[in-house]
């Protein structure tokens, strides 16, 4: 997915952008874009290559910009759309590592050793989308107090939830009005959370209020605010 101002794709530059970040929040920020005019706001839309449609809508309303020295603490508020189906964080699982022959390797200590890893394949570039969606949103804006957090999770309905033949396309009465399975709201707010850390805050435990709802739509829409706490 690449941004139209920057040319950047998604993942470009996050994890490195988290561990400078986290080791050197001093240093200045990279290419955001032209820059900004006290209380600007603008508008961004995203595209996969070799698409037309926008897949996620961006919409950055900083207060404080970055300088000189580097980010400033934020102040005010930023919000963004990703689209696309959201992924939950949820358990870990342990791997492990093998050589090329096949066999396990083996410890110092006897054991064998593995490592540990998300039981989500697709968690990884979920998270980085979000995290390149809020970056841009954030405009070098970064929270270093309490915030609160809005997040609505739009789900899109199977198709057991629509009638057939004359009634296709047809919601069901019987179809519920909200979605009650999963993935639970908690663990696809914590993937929402993780992926921010170091890019927009220093931390998720910043995060002292939380609205999050689930809901049913047309397509997969997670919608962001973020208020810092005064």
């Amino acid at each position: 997915m690449k941004n139209l101002i920057t040319g950047k794709s998604a993942g470009d530059g996050i994890e490195a952008l988290r561990k400078r970040r986290a080791t050197q929040q001093g240093e200045p920020m990279g290419d955001i874009g032209p820059p900004f005019a006290p209380g600007e706001a603008r508008a961004m839309i995203q595209l996969q290559p070799g698409s037309v449609n926008p897949v996620a809508l961006v919409v950055r309303q900083p207060s404080l910009f970055p300088t000189a020295l580097g980010p400033v603490a934020g102040t005010g508020r930023i919000e963004f759309t990703v689209y696309g189906e959201q992924r939950p964080q949820g358990s870990k699982i342990p791997q492990v590592i093998y050589r090329k022959d096949g066999t396990p390797v083996i410890g110092k200590n006897g054991r064998v050793l593995s490592v540990v890893r998300n039981d989500n394949p697709h968690l990884e570039s979920w998270r980085n989308q979000v995290a390149s969606a809020a970056h841009e949103a954030a405009a070098g804006v970064f929270f270093r107090g309490p915030v609160q957090m809005t997040v609505c999770f739009t789900l899109v309905r199977p198709k057991s939830h629509y009638g057939t033949g004359k009634n296709s396309g047809k919601l069901k009465a019987s179809a519920p009005k909200f979605p009650i399975v999963k993935p639970d709201s908690t663990k696809l707010l914590r993937a929402i959370e993780d992926a921010m850390s170091n890019v927009v805050w220093g931390d998720d435990s910043q995060v002292v209020r939380h609205d999050v709802s689930k809901a049913y739509g047309t397509e997969f829409i997670t919608k962001v605010v973020v208020e810092e706490i005064n």
